[in-house]
C-alpha cells in the first residue's frame, strides 16, 4: 500500500479510472490498485438474497401492521 503527504492530496478520495483507488484509513490516506468487486451470482446466492428480500419485506409489513401506517 502506498503512503503520501501532500497538501494537495491531503483529502483525495474515489477512484481514478479503472486503475487507482484513494482512500482513508484511520485519517491516513492511501492509495490501491482497483480490484473489480466479485458478484457471485451462483444458485445459492440468489437463494440467499431471495431469502433476505422475504424477510425484510415481511419485516416491513409487521411493523406496518403494528404501528398503524405506512411507512415510504
Amino acid at each position: 500500500m502506498a503512503k503520501w503527504t501532500s497538501s494537495l492530496f491531503s483529502d483525495i478520495r474515489n477512484k481514478l479510472g479503472d486503475q487507482v483507488v484513494f482512500s482513508n484509513w484511520k485519517g491516513r490516506g492511501y492509495m490501491r490498485q482497483y480490484v473489480k468487486p466479485a458478484n457471485p451470482n451462483t444458485l445459492k446466492q440468489q437463494a440467499v438474497r431471495d431469502a433476505t428480500k422475504k424477510i425484510i419485506k415481511s419485516t416491513l409489513l409487521f411493523v406496518i401492521f403494528i404501528i398503524g401506517f405506512s411507512v415510504t
